[in-house]
């Protein structure tokens, strides 16, 4: 009896093992598919900006990344001129400049035409006035420390004088002095000059203008054109020199 026991015991440790191998065997495979399922399936794809987005939208360190655009400078870093370089020009005529009056014969081509010594009046909304000019002649003053000397200096002697209205102030910047072939003249400013002065009615003024002409010249031709006033007409006044 106690022999069928140990044959029992020993019968039944012999189907153990099998059965061990089995689950071992049973729990490989299981292992080694789902490896294989790990590397069949595909990871989770990243995500992509959407077709036509920036990449500058994307950035996720707030900084801007280079664009496809072109650089504005040529190659070699040369800039292009024209977009650097301040756009300066100067003026094709010194018309407006203080100081100087217009040099347009044309804008005298319709004035009304007077003679020295003729009482000029001039009429406008909120004005009126009287203009003559008293002589016109060659003067030997000079100013030493003037840039260029002429070869003749012209001295006009004018008077005007308020009738109705505010002061009025009459200066170089309404004459001009032109010769025979249209050539506009240089004023010319020389020490102890009569400067026109700011009056009111029925006050008058004195002043003086000058101008450098070439020498020999005979004839020449004076316009006049309130600069405050364009709504008044000009006038010219055809001089004779001796």
């Amino acid at each position: 009896m106690k022999k069928e026991k140990i044959l029992l015991a020993v019968l039944a440790a012999a189907l153990l093992v099998p059965a061990a191998g089995c689950q071992g065997s049973d729990d490989t495979k299981d292992t080694k598919k789902a490896t294989e399922e790990a590397a069949v399936t595909p990871t989770e794809a990243p995500d992509l900006p959407e077709a036509g987005t920036l990449a500058q939208d994307t950035a996720e360190d707030g900084e801007i990344p280079p664009s496809d655009e072109k650089p504005s400078t040529a190659p070699g870093g040369t800039k292009d001129a024209a977009s650097d370089q301040e756009i300066s020009s100067s003026p094709e005529n010194i018309a407006g400049t203080e100081g100087i009056p217009e040099a347009e014969l044309a804008d005298f081509s319709d004035a009304k035409e007077h003679a020295v010594g003729d009482e000029i009046s001039f009429t406008a909304d909120d004005l009126s006035y009287q203009l003559t000019v008293t002589g016109v002649s060659f003067t030997d003053k000079r100013d030493e420390h003037a840039a260029s000397q002429p070869d003749q200096v012209v001295l006009i002697d004018y008077e005007y004088t308020p009738v109705t209205g505010e002061a009025l102030l009459v200066d170089d910047m309404s004459f001009q002095l032109f010769l025979e072939d249209g050539t506009a003249c240089d004023l010319y400013y020389f020490p102890d000059q009569k400067t026109p002065s700011l009056v009111s009615a029925p006050e008058s003024c004195s002043a003086q203008i000058a101008y450098g002409v070439p020498k020999g010249t005979k004839k020449a031709v004076l316009c006049y054109r309130d600069s405050s006033h364009e709504e008044l007409g000009t006038v010219k006044i055809p001089i004779k020199l001796s």
